[in-house]
């Protein structure tokens, strides 16, 4: 159930680490920036990722790609979510 509390909650936690990594020099709240995040499901480890969606701010951009590439482990996710989720995750990155 993608509405499962557990998993909405792994959802956020996961966003949460790869936005604390993140520091970009603009700070213009209009701006987003999604990556994807390639990982394993069962060990939570981080294989690759790369830009989905760019922002038009090729700075920004630049600091959301090397943020998702800093991140080399997360919790992976709960035992029976781990088929939902698959091996990709979208990360957006925003201003804080």
């Amino acid at each position: 159930n993608p509405a499962d509390p557990r998993l909405a909650r792994w959802k956020a936690q996961t966003q949460q680490v790869f936005q604390d990594a993140f520091n970009p020099l603009q700070t213009d709240p209009a701006l987003r920036a999604a990556v994807y995040v390639f990982i394993d499901v069962n060990t939570g480890e981080v294989k690759s990722s790369e830009l989905a969606r760019g922002s038009g701010n090729a700075s920004f951009d630049s600091a959301a790609v090397r943020a998702a590439a800093s991140i080399t482990q997360i919790e992976p996710p709960p035992e029976e979510f781990r088929s939902l989720v698959g091996s990709r995750l979208t990360i957006t990155f925003v201003p804080e």
